[in-house]
């Protein structure tokens, strides 16, 4: 055992110590603090969703982006046309997941595409193949389900369907399965999620149609009228490159099973 030192030099140590740490902290940065923003979803899994792992792949792919220029998404979800007018109307930020149109334009700034959307269908098993062309819709005079609020590709109103409107896409998957509709305007990776976790029930009767309509990215979007949106947009995009260029959004589309 060594012997103890003198009870002055021990003072002297501690107090150089405490110097020295104090030092220390006055070199030191402090940590930067991360500017709020707040988004609107909807349930659209498995890009987006309430009970999905941390939000889904896009929720979190936003977060990942924006955090990198210096932002705290905050995302809360509702009803899509809840979602739309709580943006429109400035109680958020911005909205994720939304497919960009002229008249979204008017009052929404878009980033940068963050992924794509397979747009098609699907129908009953029992009906066979339903369509061999979409102008079979037309032809054969089919209904088609769509979510109420969503944008829908230009192929499809040029044929000027019968459409039924539904709340969500796992409501019109359920609508499909009680035969109230022929087919389901739906992205390809949310019929699969939907039919193998949220109504597994149905998951035997529908089947996927082999036609795709159209391939539409998904955006993240803020209001044009916020006067932080240019700076926020700029870092968002900023954001989503360095994620997509180290590899980070290819790892979250294989962790999300979407690549």
């Amino acid at each position: 055992m060594s012997p103890s030192s003198p009870p002055g030099r021990d003072r002297l140590c501690r107090r150089r110590r405490r110097l020295l740490l104090a030092g220390l902290a006055a070199l030191t940065p402090p940590a930067r603090a991360l500017e709020p923003i707040a988004l609107a979803s909807t349930e659209f899994p498995p890009y987006t969703g309430e009970s999905l792992l941390s939000g889904g792949f896009l929720t979190r792919a936003i977060a990942m982006a924006f955090e990198y220029s210096g932002y705290a998404a905050q995302t809360s979800f509702y009803p899509w046309n809840r979602a739309l007018q709580l943006t429109q109307t400035g109680k958020v930020d911005g909205i994720t997941a939304i497919w960009r149109t002229a008249e979204r334009e008017q009052w929404l700034a878009f980033s940068d595409p963050i992924v794509n959307n397979e747009l098609g269908f699907y129908a009953l098993a029992e009906r066979g193949p339903l369509l061999l062309k979409l102008s079979d819709i037309k032809d054969r005079k089919l209904k088609v389900g769509v979510v109420r609020g969503y944008a829908l590709p230009k192929a499809l109103l040029d044929l000027k369907p019968q459409l039924e409107e539904t709340l969500n896409d796992a409501t019109g998957l359920r609508m499909l399965a009680a035969q109230r509709m022929d087919l389901m305007l739906i992205d390809r990776a949310v019929g699969h999620h939907i039919l193998t976790e949220q109504v597994p029930g149905s998951r035997a009767s529908l089947v996927w149609q082999n036609i795709v309509v159209e391939a539409m990215p998904l955006h993240m979007a803020l209001r044009r009228d916020s006067p932080r949106q240019v700076q926020q947009l700029t870092a968002f995009n900023a954001g989503l490159a360095a994620i997509t260029a180290d590899g980070s959004l290819t790892r979250l589309k294989k962790e999300y099973g979407l690549a």
